[in-house]
């Protein structure tokens, strides 16, 4: 490769970095945006409780039938968040090894820099099983979607079916249960996924 192929290399190569360096803070800024609007929601309904019944009182386990459709439906844009904020991620990391590879570029063009790269050069790295704090965010938001799909359905169950207090508790753990295993299942799938595309572009040896 001339010296003037490689310059322009170069210099395409410090522009993808650019763009995907400001991708990948994209991605930061709206996962923090999504775990923000969880933390409004999760709010609202007990806000609205506490509003609408201050004069009546509250009964968790025998509230208005709207309140339980409410929580219900939170419950079920919760699961659609974590996945979000799960996928958002994934996509960080999957720009976080781009860059690494980037690196490793350079590396390859000039061996004197090394000593002087103190990130990583792999492209195995970060590794997409452990998702960090916002991992730690996005099961925070799963389990209370559980919480909030088994609360909801402890209504459907009991007054909609006629069933006991009793057999819809049950069947309300039940639901949670399901819930937090799909989560889990989509998440491990979301990065076993992505690290099969990652080595379908670059065979790693």
């Amino acid at each position: 490769m001339s010296d003037e192929q490689q310059s322009e290399s170069a210099r395409f190569m410090l522009e993808e970095y650019r763009n995907i360096a400001a991708t990948h803070d994209k991605l930061r800024d709206h996962t923090a945006q999504l775990f923000n609007f969880f933390l409004i929601m999760t709010a609202v309904p007990f806000t609205i409780a506490g509003i609408a019944l201050k004069d009546v009182g509250f009964d968790l386990f025998h509230a208005p039938p709207s309140l339980h459709l409410l929580v219900l439906l939170l419950g079920a844009v919760d699961f659609f968040m974590a996945m979000a904020i799960v996928d958002a991620r994934l996509g960080q990391y999957r720009y976080a090894r781009t860059v690494n590879l980037i690196r490793a570029y350079f590396a390859d063009m000039d061996k004197d820099i090394m000593p002087y790269l103190y990130m990583p050069t792999t492209p195995m790295t970060p590794s997409f099983d452990k998702l960090g704090y916002v991992g730690s965010q996005a099961n925070i938001v799963a389990a209370v979607g559980a919480l909030y799909a088994g609360y909801g359905m402890l209504w459907v169950f009991e007054q909609k079916t006629h069933l006991s207090f009793d057999t819809s508790g049950i069947l309300a753990i039940a639901v949670a249960i399901i819930y937090v295993v799909a989560y889990i299942l989509y998440r491990a799938r979301r990065a076993l996924a992505m690290e099969r595309e990652c080595k379908s572009i670059r065979p790693v040896h």
